[in-house]
């Protein structure tokens, strides 16, 4: 079994991400926070995130209001399915490029 880390070299070699058809890592600020489902302000506008399945899989930071963080996953439905929460620098000009494919 791979092990996940966090960041640009998590989707750069896929361990997270499996074989996801529309892939993406994005920095932002949660917004929105409603158990697992959260919105991120990014540096393009907000993201709806389901980050149920980095929970179960113990991928996830615990998720605050306000806090930035970095959510790699798969696109669905206009929602980024997390695979993986980990926690951003606080200041945006600091965050790694954003990689979005709907």
């Amino acid at each position: 079994m791979k092990r996940c880390y966090f960041g640009a070299l998590a989707v750069l070699f896929g361990c997270c991400l499996g074989a996801a058809a529309h892939a993406g890592q994005v920095t932002g600020r949660i917004v929105y926070l409603n158990g697992s489902m959260i919105v991120i302000d990014t540096r393009d506008g907000r993201l709806n995130v389901d980050a149920t399945a980095a929970q179960r899989n113990d991928l996830s930071v615990v998720l605050y209001m306000r806090e930035p963080v970095i959510v790699s996953g798969s696109f669905a439905n206009g929602i980024l399915h997390a695979s993986s929460v980990g926690r951003a620098k606080p200041q945006p000009e600091l965050w790694l490029p954003d990689i979005l494919s709907r």
